[in-house]
């Protein structure tokens, strides 16, 4: 195995061998004098003389000197300085002051209607009696009227007017009227039954009477068997014979009266049932 291997080694090492002999072969050989000989043509000789420099050198010309014209300095502008204006005062207008008037009532919805309010009697009420007296309040200057006729007011606005009744439905319709001669309506029914035998007269003191004193003695006639009350507080009856066949109430009673119109309600009843309302007013003036 070893002599093979030796063998291939030597095999490849001849081509290299060979190759090397023939480079060998082909270089020539220069002689050294033709050597020398191209070294003695290859120099060349440096000439020893030195042109000299001459002595003197031309001038230059000097060239002329133009004169620069200096510029003028530019003058820098003054800045200009805004004129000064004096301010005017402006005249200020005047104000007027106006008094712009306050609307009113009249003015803007037309006159105002006065106030009214009837206190009594109730509307759709029931008596038995002739007669009963209508009264309320208004406005102070007001003119009442009660189906026409004219019915008494005082200075406080409060008024009073008796009128007559007649068996069944009565109308009553009280107009108030201003200063302005607006006018306030309003209306109230009230009933009269028939005749009963119970009854009540008032002798004293006339309706709408005027007294300085601060009480009223209230005097009248009533039914033997009526029950009396005067403004809720009872008051007795005496008991007076006319005749054997006839008999009759007399009643008398002291009222205190307040400053201005008093409005007395008087009641009688009896064992039937029945009633009867009379109402009376007096004023007492100081």
């Amino acid at each position: 195995m070893k002599f093979r291997t030796h063998n291939l080694i030597l095999l490849n090492l001849v081509p290299v061998l060979l190759c090397v002999l023939l480079g060998i072969g082909c270089v020539t050989s220069i002689p050294r004098e033709s050597l020398n000989q191209e070294v003695q043509t290859v120099v060349v000789e440096v000439p020893t003389e030195v042109n000299e420099m001459p002595s003197s050198m031309p001038t230059p010309e000097p060239t002329p000197y133009l004169e620069q014209e200096t510029p003028e300095p530019i003058s820098t502008p003054k800045p200009i300085e805004p004129s000064k204006v004096i301010p005017t005062a402006t005249p200020q207008p005047t104000i007027v002051a106006t008094q712009v008037p306050t609307p009113t009532k009249e003015s803007s919805q037309g006159p105002t209607p006065p106030s009214l309010e009837i206190l009594g009697p109730l509307n759709n009420s029931s008596f038995s009696s002739d007669s009963v007296i209508i009264y309320g309040t208004s406005d102070p200057g007001s003119k009442i009227t009660i189906n026409g006729s004219s019915s008494q007011i005082d200075s406080g606005g409060n008024f009073y007017s008796e009128v007559e009744l007649i068996t069944g439905i009565n109308q009553f319709t009280i107009v108030s009227t201003s200063e302005s001669n607006v006018l306030t309506a309003k209306s109230i029914n009230i009933f009269k039954t028939a005749p009963q035998t119970l009854f009540i007269s008032i002798t004293k003191p006339l309706n709408q009477t005027v007294i300085t004193s601060s009480y009223v003695q209230i005097s009248g006639l009533t039914s033997p068997d009526a029950k009396l009350k005067i403004d809720g507080v009872s008051v007795p009856i005496t008991i007076e014979r006319l005749d054997p066949a006839n008999m009759i109430g007399l009643f008398d009673h002291m009222y205190l009266l307040g400053a201005g119109l008093n409005l007395i309600n008087i009641n009688v009843t009896n064992e039937s049932g029945d009633t009867i309302d009379k109402l009376i007013s007096v004023i007492h003036s100081n």
